[in-house]
């Protein structure tokens, strides 16, 4: 089964397979999306997005029928609400559906409508807590249809802020002691949209996205050397730039972007009882900017890794390794999805 990430500007696909020891990554496709086909995580040319999703399968050589996809968080509405101890799935179903009104601002023949049993409630012994997600219908549709129109069957739609908590224990061990009862955050800043992912114990207790991306970078260089978009970013990509280009543009957005995590930070602090982070996971394409890490880093005070191997994953020998160690830091979210195969 394929888990395919829909980014802004380039569909992601990625199979992997059990083995003795965890899981072998056996395809990986990537391919860019037209301009104007998703506009702000939601997909505005059906047609455009599956014919990449197409040539993302085909360029992967894998053969699978179905897939498992997600929405941005930025366009779920999700609330922890409780309901009583002892319901079956039906039962609570039955009960979420009459009183989903109270939670969700959208008319609900306009949403699709999920949950997941957390936990016991802490204060009332005989309930248990509820995650709530919804999400208007054509966010879900629109990725179903084009799922299909590129020949695959989609089984699972999830939410990408959640979805990173299926991969995080592949990812616990690039932080000292696991990340027990430590306070980690996955930022991950893609090229026009930037997420922060705050986990506690393996569980996604905080998320945030924000436009911020590596292709303003992009749109500056443009600008400052007269540069079409396409030229800026293969010369940014390939770093074949003047030598002024660090001082003039390069620290500058280095800056930028960790005055940006910090700006996360400050909202999780006042929306939470938590007061400060353990240590931060970079990912997304930004991630291989040299000394970005160590930028934010400083600013925020706080230890930061870019993301490295995945623990018990390994590779097969057919899989085009250079295009997955260029694209080893934007794939999070399509391991995440990949590895729900297996649940």
């Amino acid at each position: 089964m394929l888990g395919i990430d829909i980014s802004s500007t380039a569909v992601k696909v990625l199979q992997l397979s059990n083995t003795a020891n965890g899981y072998c990554v056996d395809h990986i496709g990537v391919t860019p999306l037209p301009d104007g086909c998703i506009s702000e995580k939601i997909i505005t040319d059906v047609e455009a997005v599956a014919t990449s999703i197409k040539s993302a399968v085909q360029q992967s050589r894998s053969k699978a029928k179905h897939c498992i996809m997600a929405i941005a968080g930025s366009n779920v509405v999700s609330k922890v609400i409780t309901m009583p101890k002892g319901l079956s799935d039906a039962e609570l179903e039955a009960q979420i559906s009459v009183e989903a009104d109270q939670h969700i601002p959208h008319p609900l023949n306009e949403v699709n409508i999920d949950f997941n049993v957390l936990a016991s409630n802490d204060q009332q012994v005989d309930k248990v807590d509820v995650l709530l997600a919804a999400s208007k219908t054509e966010n879900i549709t629109t990725r179903v249809t084009a799922a299909e129109l590129a020949g695959l069957q989609p089984v699972i739609i999830d939410v990408e802020a959640y979805a990173i908590e299926t991969i995080y224990p592949l990812l616990a061990h690039q932080v000292p002691g696991g990340g027990d009862n430590k306070t980690i955050g996955i930022l991950d800043i893609g090229a026009t949209m930037t997420s922060l992912n705050i986990m506690r114990n393996g569980k996604t207790i905080y998320t945030r996205e924000q436009d911020f991306g590596g292709s303003q970078l992009t749109a500056q260089i443009m600008r400052a050397y007269d540069l079409s978009y396409a030229e800026a970013g293969y010369a940014k990509k390939h770093q074949q730039l003047p030598a002024n280009y660090a001082d003039k543009l390069l620290t500058p957005f280095k800056q930028t972007a960790a005055q940006q995590c910090n700006r996360f930070l400050q909202f999780f602090y006042s929306a939470s009882q938590h007061t400060a982070v353990d240590h931060i996971i970079l990912a997304g394409g930004c991630a291989l900017i040299p000394g970005l890490d160590h930028t934010i880093q400083n600013e925020l005070q706080i230890p930061v890794t870019g993301i490295g191997p995945l623990e018990k994953i390994t590779l097969s020998s057919t899989l085009d390794q250079d295009l997955l160690e260029r694209e080893y830091s934007s794939l999070l979210l399509a391991f995440s999805l990949a590895l729900r195969a297996f649940e």
